[in-house]
């Protein structure tokens, strides 16, 4: 699986593993080869059934993740996506971090 992050898979992982991510996935602008410079990094985040982060939480794991890729990170969970294009990022998104 190629990593369009721009952060190492080591660092990748320890961050999944440390915030109890199960998959993340890139979607959108960047998956498309369309993102300028700038733009934000759209992730779709799954997390372990025991553990979901507040607002707070998940604020500073945007945070963290921006620092790290050098850009702007929008995390979204499938829930928070519209039923109206749920499937089209479903279908399209790139995996980079599975357990």
């Amino acid at each position: 699986m190629g990593n369009k992050l721009g952060i190492t898979g080591d660092a990748l992982t320890e961050f999944c593993l440390e915030k109890h991510i199960l998959s993340l996935a890139v979607f959108g602008s960047k998956l498309c080869g369309t993102v300028a410079d700038g733009n934000n990094l759209d992730l779709l985040v799954e997390f372990d059934s025991a553990y979901m982060p507040g607002p707070t939480a998940l604020t500073a794991m945007e945070l963290e993740l921006s620092g790290l890729m050098g850009r702007k990170v929008d995390l979204r969970t499938m829930g928070e996506l519209s039923p109206c294009f749920r499937e089209k990022v479903l279908d399209s998104a790139n995996v980079q971090y599975a357990q």
